[in-house]
């Protein structure tokens, strides 16, 4: 609409207006004209109508000031450029750190540069990644405090194992953001996404830069519209001086010289001319010339047929004669005008008509002949000049208003987003990615903007003090419970459904001992590290950690994460467990001088009822019902076996044969409720379905129990003691266990 009210105002000036709608209006002989030609003449000569015609145009010039002056705002400070970058590479170390002790592992930093580098010769230099990118998928499908468990995140990658000591594998978010900055071509392409979003807003979206176009239009339209409403409520002053000079001069001939016989113009009615000449020299619009008069179809002077016979000068002196002659049409007169090098704009017309009812615009050419009995053409350069610097003046100012009122809006708007819009958005982020379950947000802690208003200083600290409780309360409860709670958004009740799950239950062996010879600050670190490292590898194979009994860790897989094969994720994280406690927690404990420990774990599937269990003032996550025990005499069945991990015949049915190295151990009553069952040792985990050495010697005891089982304990015996034989080949160990125990089994009932 803008454009539409700038381009009409250009009309009037326009070559096809001026020559085929408003016509010669210089002319003394314009012919008929239409309503809309009179119009346009009356907007094209009307001086409010001309001046606001000059400042609507400057509407449209005023949207590119915003413009010119965001071009000289373009330059990107670097200190809010690596702002900027140090956010986000908290964000990202904060993501990286699950466990949320502000140190990760130093293989996800080296996957961290490997993926930055791989992504620069992917795209080449000159495209820089749009953001980074750290997020976590969690969809809940809660309702009414209730949990109806949906499908977790994915799995993520499981712990390194491999040697080095634990203090030069962990690094801090100083070593991480050093690493990362220290190679160039990473730093620069961090650098340049940084300063493009601080240059474009992305990361806030800045009020200023965003309406200062509009700002801009609707300053120029507010001054435009006090103009113009001051232009109507003040009265306009009409300088009307010539034209009643020019009647004067008229009625003085009519009274006064009826006679024209001589052929000579008197003296007295010279002295009237020469007068009203004097006086349009002094107008207040300025300077204004003589250019031609004739009074009563008599031509007094007419400069623009000079060298013909029709001309004569209008500055000839008053003691020389001056002779008239009759005047030749108005079309003719016009063709004079035409021809003659003066601009029309600087010529001003008069005419005196005998009937003054007549409407020049509606008059024919004959009807203006007829009636026009006095005319005059006056060279008005001087008042053009005037106009045309007034009109600049104008302009000038109204420019400078607008400007003014755009940069203190401008700066007020700036202000505003800076010290409220911006924490606001700051805090909106955050907390959209809580919302969206992106837990790394905890981690980061809330910049209080002190120079902000009050209120917004108080939301933030009081958002700093939420998010060190809800970090705090996933100390205490499970993270996958946190997640659909926040995600739910509903209150917690008590309530519980039967689920089938797979039960995790692990002791540390001897760990009671092992306390009563340890100072206590010792048992507690050798405790914290042993906690830290099984519960990550939970974590990462979707299972939630119930509860720590002493030394004991309880943990459930499949709930409140849906995980059809929980089973085999469970079966997994023991296996994993067993061989990070080696390789990584004994390693750190054997360097702190520390004794080192093992872990039996008991691995049982079955339907349990799983919930909100309290009353409503105090509830906690738990497991319920006859199956919940049976992990806990798995675990302690390790005792009597030697082994590590014992699973039930349920767990067995529902993992995978090709990837597990499983067998039987023995036949054990597990359950009061359910006759005696199959208890299998989980003696490897291939990773993905292959072949394994171990796998005959475990057939071969399931045939062995088959034996001792029917009663024939010497050929039991004798296959046990093959078994132990070829698994002590296998896995360079001095015996195996379960197999001796079998053969003294076997001998003892042989003999009975």
């Amino acid at each position: 609409w803008l454009d539409l009210v700038a381009a009409l105002s250009l009309l009037p000036d326009t070559w096809f207006v001026q020559e085929f709608i408003i016509g010669d209006e210089s002319a003394f002989a314009a012919g008929r004209s239409s309503r809309v030609s009179r119009l346009m003449r009356i907007v094209a000569r009307s001086t409010k109508a001309t001046r606001m015609n000059r400042l609507t145009r400057i509407v449209r010039a005023a949207t590119l000031l915003p413009r010119i002056m965001a071009v000289f705002g373009k330059q990107v400070r670097d200190e809010e450029t690596q702002k900027l970058l140090n956010n986000k590479l908290e964000k990202t170390f904060a993501f990286l750190d699950e466990d949320m002790d502000d140190r990760i592992n130093r293989e996800q930093l080296q996957d961290c540069l490997a993926k930055l580098r791989a992504q620069g010769q992917n795209r080449g230099e000159r495209s820089a990644p749009s953001s980074f990118k750290y997020s976590k998928t969690f969809n809940s499908t809660e309702s009414a405090g209730s949990f109806d468990e949906s499908r977790g995140p994915p799995a993520r990658s499981g712990s390194h194992i491999s040697g080095g000591s634990e203090p030069d594998r962990l690094v801090d978010f100083k070593e991480f953001k050093a690493r990362l900055l220290e190679d160039e071509c990473i730093k620069n392409r961090l650098m340049t996404v940084c300063r493009h979003q601080v240059g474009k807003a992305n990361n806030m979206q800045n009020i200023g830069s965003r309406h200062s176009e509009d700002v801009g239009v609707k300053v120029a339209l507010g001054i435009l519209l006090t103009l113009f409403v001051l232009g109507i409520l003040e009265p306009t002053a009409e300088d009307n001086s010539s034209i009643l000079g020019l009647e004067f001069i008229d009625r003085q001939v009519l009274f006064r010289n009826s006679s024209w016989g001589d052929g000579m113009w008197s003296g007295h009615l010279r002295d009237h001319v020469s007068i009203w000449e004097s006086q349009l020299a002094r107008t207040p619009a300025g300077h204004m010339e003589l250019l031609y008069l004739d009074i009563e179809r008599k031509v007094y002077c007419n400069e623009f047929a000079l060298g013909t016979d029709r001309g004569q000068s209008c500055s000839v002196s008053k003691d020389t004669p001056l002779s008239w002659f009759p005047r030749s049409t108005l079309r003719r007169l016009d063709d004079d005008l035409f021809s003659s090098d003066f601009r029309f704009v600087d010529l001003k017309i008069l005419r005196v008509l005998k009937d003054n009812s007549i409407d020049v615009d509606e008059a024919s050419d004959e009807v203006l002949e007829a009636n026009t009995v006095t005319s005059a053409v006056l060279y008005q350069r001087e008042a053009v000049e005037v106009t045309a610097i007034f009109s600049i003046m104008t302009t000038i100012f109204v420019i400078f208003l607008i400007f003014t009122g755009i940069t203190l809006l401008t700066r007020d708007m700036n202000y505003l987003s800076l010290w409220l819009l911006k924490p606001l958005r700051s805090l909106a982020d955050e907390m959209q990615s809580i919302v969206q379950l992106q837990f790394a947000a905890l981690s980061m802690e809330v910049k209080v903007t002190e120079k902000s208003v009050a209120e917004i200083r108080m939301v933030q600290r009081i958002f700093g003090n939420m998010k060190k409780a809800i970090k705090s309360w996933g100390k205490y409860v499970p993270w996958p419970v946190v997640r659909i709670l926040l995600s739910a958004g509903v209150d917690a009740v008590p309530v519980v459904r039967k689920r089938e799950v797979t039960i995790f239950f692990s002791d540390i062996a001897g760990f009671t001992t092992i306390v009563e010879h340890l100072p206590p600050e010792d048992s507690l670190f050798l405790l914290s590290r042993y906690f830290n490292e099984m519960s990550k590898i939970i974590d990462e194979s979707e299972g939630i950690v119930m509860e720590f009994i002493g030394d004991a860790i309880l943990a459930v897989f499949g709930a409140p994460m849906k995980n059809p094969d929980h089973a085999s994720s469970c079966v997994q994280a023991a296996w994993q467990m067993v061989r990070v406690l080696k390789h990584k927690v004994n390693v750190l404990a054997v360097s702190k001088g520390l004794p080192e420990i093992s872990i039996r774990c008991g691995v049982h599937t079955g339907r349990v009822l799983i919930g909100n269990m309290g009353f409503h003032s105090r509830l906690k996550y738990g497991i319920i019902g006859p199956e919940a025990a049976v992990p806990d005499r798995l675990e302690e069945l390790n005792k009597t076996y030697n082994t590590k991990i014992l699973i039930s015949l349920a767990t067995f049915r529902r993992i995978s044969r090709e990837r597990f190295v499983c067998r039987p151990v023995d036949i054990v009553k597990l359950n009061s409720r359910y006759p005696p069952e199959p208890v299998y040792e989980v003696m490897k985990d291939l990773g993905r379905p292959r072949p394994a050495k171990l796998k005959p010697p475990a057939k071969k005891f399931s045939q062995a129990l088959d034996c001792y089982r029917k009663g024939n304990f010497q050929q039991a015996l004798t296959m046990f003691e093959e078994v132990d034989q070829e698994i002590m080949e296998l896995t360079e160990v001095d015996k195996d266990p379960p197999s001796r125990l079998m053969m003294q089994r076997c001998e003892v009932f042989e003999h009975a």
